[in-house]
């Protein structure tokens, strides 16, 4: 019989945050028109298999070839999605785009028997295709009836070339494809008007691309933005570079007190789990890239090699991170992270369990407030980031699986390491757990949200959160609420992305994943990990964790 002892303070947190979340939904839904800052693409009524029977219909009836191995990709565009979103022209968007182009499509990828390949847009509501392009190594120099191709290759389309007016970009070289733009007399959205863009390789188009001409102002606008992110990122890069360095030298230099066994498993899992996360979403990152044909297959072993190498850096960080901040927690008399072969391990990964669910609701109200705040005072907005959907994976269902690799790794670096050596630098518990909230938080700002400085704002505060959340509750606590948190959340965007039966009983699995992981090492301890002897540096339990 396993004892339940309420936390009633974390028991009321957890009723705020469920008030805050709602209340802080309805205001965004009454002000602003929409609901969290954390956006999704609608689950399109054309399925993969759909938009690939269109693209080699239509291989057929344009080439006159029998196009092979389709596969879809969702994309989005994401320049007019932006500017749509930032500038509350959706209605406008629906009303003189609809049939002509679309933000959000299929992307299809098919092998034709020249050797060429073929793209083709495909909508989500209707497998008609909205645009197409063909790769191809030949590249010879455009006939001087260049504007003529163009002209029918937009007519073939669809369009009527009297309806547009055009200016035709020339080649910087004899080896490059024309590129003819076509922009519409009459349909706008906003300042945005609809335009085709044609390209012409010798003597046939080779691309019809129906697109909106975003203003250039708005272009400048995002390419700052873009900028920022890439400055936070390279500075979120540096930093964690900066601390995985620190955790190798301190564990090293402190090798005697090291318990160099300290966080073999959790590693493990993070760097199994990892791995699959990446290669779950590499041949969809790979098609969203215009990537030439004849570098397709070099740029996947590439792509493959990187996330390996990557997976091996970031799993060494995740390793000695712990090692490191264990042996600083220890010299700070905190013990914050149980062992295995502690009387209590199971009591305490039990409550923490118990804990993480309580605090994971309070911190959604407290996000929910944050999006709220960035939406009324920043005019912040969320562009759809189809890298992030689970149409592009090959195995949908172990999505929100990939919680449990944000949780692992972000609490050893940012809270076990991080927080433990600032706060035996700075002497103080908040700048500690200010500055490595803040790293993390840099970490976060290339999500599709705007202005990019909201995000980090947001990321930080939740930071601050979690911080206190270790060092009161200790390690446990703090990974269960931070993978509870991100399994909810990505549990309710399969569900809603993909409303199918499996989908919705491994939605309902990860949400109660970590109860089991609680209730089994809760029974299995004690039968197999028995009470035994603390070391002597381990000290009293941290604050909260019930005793007795």
């Amino acid at each position: 019989m396993i004892p339940i002892q309420w936390n009633k303070k974390l028991i009321l947190l957890a009723f705020l945050g469920i008030i805050l979340y709602f209340g802080s939904n309805i205001a965004l839904t009454v002000l602003k028109g929409g609901g969290s800052a954390e956006g999704g693409l609608e689950t399109p009524a054309v399925k993969p298999e759909q938009a690939g029977e269109a693209a080699v219909a239509f291989a057929s009836s344009l080439l006159g070839q029998q196009a092979e191995s389709p596969e879809a990709a969702l994309q989005s565009d994401k320049y007019a999605n932006g500017f749509i979103t930032k500038y509350n022209l959706r209605e406008a968007s629906d009303q003189n785009l609809t049939g002509r182009m679309h933000l959000d499509y299929w992307l299809v990828s098919a092998e034709l028997p020249n050797g060429e390949k073929l793209r083709v847009k495909v909508g989500l509501d209707t497998p008609e295709v909205l645009g197409w392009e063909l790769l191809t190594v030949r590249r010879v120099q455009t006939s001087s009836s260049g504007m003529s191709l163009a002209t029918e290759a937009l007519r073939k389309a669809g369009y009527n070339p009297q309806d547009f007016d055009y200016n035709a970009a020339s080649p910087t070289s004899s080896q490059e494809a024309a590129s003819f733009t076509f922009t519409s007399k009459t349909l706008t959205v906003g300042e945005a008007p609809f335009g085709v863009t044609v390209k012409v390789n010798g003597d046939r188009a080779v691309s019809v691309n129906p697109e909106l001409q975003v203003p250039q102002s708005y272009l400048d606008w995002i390419g700052d933005q873009e900028r920022i992110v890439r400055l936070t990122s390279v500075g979120f890069l540096g930093f964690t570079a900066v601390m995985g360095i620190a955790a190798l030298v301190l564990a090293i230099v402190n090798r005697k007190r090291v318990l160099w066994s300290r966080g073999l498993l959790l590693t493990g899992i993070f760097l199994a789990l990892f791995l699959i996360q990446n290669f779950n979403v590499t041949q969809a990152m790979l098609m969203a890239e215009t990537t030439a044909l004849t570098m397709e297959a070099l740029a996947t072993i590439i792509m493959n090699i990187i996330i390996v190498a990557l997976a091996m850096l970031l799993a060494l960080a995740v390793w000695f991170s712990l090692l490191a901040g264990d042996e600083q927690l220890r010299r700070l008399g905190l013990r914050l992270w149980p062992r295995w072969r502690d009387a209590d391990f199971g009591r305490d990964v039990f409550y923490g369990m118990g804990r993480g669910y309580l605090i994971c609701l309070f911190i959604l109200g407290i996000q929910q407030v944050a999006f709220l705040i960035a939406g009324l005072a920043f005019d912040s907005f969320t562009i759809n980031d189809p890298s992030q959907s689970t149409w592009n994976m090959k195995w949908a269902f172990l999505f929100p699986a990939s919680a449990w690799v944000a949780a692992i790794m972000e609490e050893a670096i940012y809270r076990v390491f991080g927080v433990a050596v600032l706060k035996r630098l700075f002497r103080f518990t908040f700048p500690a757990v200010l500055v490595s909230s803040f790293i993390w938080g840099l970490g976060h700002t290339g999500y599709s949200i705007f202005p990019s400085y909201t995000r980090l704002m947001e990321v930080t505060l939740l930071g601050i959160i979690f911080g206190y959340v270790f060092l009161r509750y200790g390690f446990l606590t703090a990974v269960f609420a931070h993978a509870i948190m991100d399994s909810l959340l990505m549990s309710i965007y399969l569900v809603v992305e993909q409303p199918t039966l499996p989908h919705i009983l491994a939605a309902i699995f990860y949400v109660i994943l970590p109860a089991l992981i609680g209730f089994i090492i809760r029974y299995l301890h004690p039968r197999f990990g028995g009470p035994r002897r603390n070391p002597p540096e381990a000290v009293q339990p941290p604050y909260g964790v019930p005793q007795g």
